[in-house]
């Protein structure tokens, strides 16, 4: 079973701060960690749309049914 998980959405906006800045978007405190139990740090409606627009512009048209933004792991592990 293949599928794409993507959890570097940080990596898209990257560009648009300082190199040397380090932003609360780039190390939040209250999701995406231990302590938060990996509590996602954008809405799914939001995640969604990146994924979507990552994979209409990188994976060949053939494979996009694998495209899944899943933030849940179990559910990660059923696609």
């Amino acid at each position: 079973m293949n599928y794409i998980i993507f959890f570097g959405i940080a990596a898209i906006f990257g560009g648009c701060l300082a190199q040397n800045e380090i932003s609360e978007f780039e190390s939040p405190t209250d999701c995406g960690n231990k302590e938060s139990e990996w509590k996602p740090c954008i809405e799914r409606k939001i995640g969604d749309q990146v994924f979507s627009a990552c994979c209409e512009r990188f994976v060949p048209a053939e494979c996009r049914g694998l495209c899944i933004y899943e933030t849940h792991p179990i559910e990660a592990r059923v696609v």
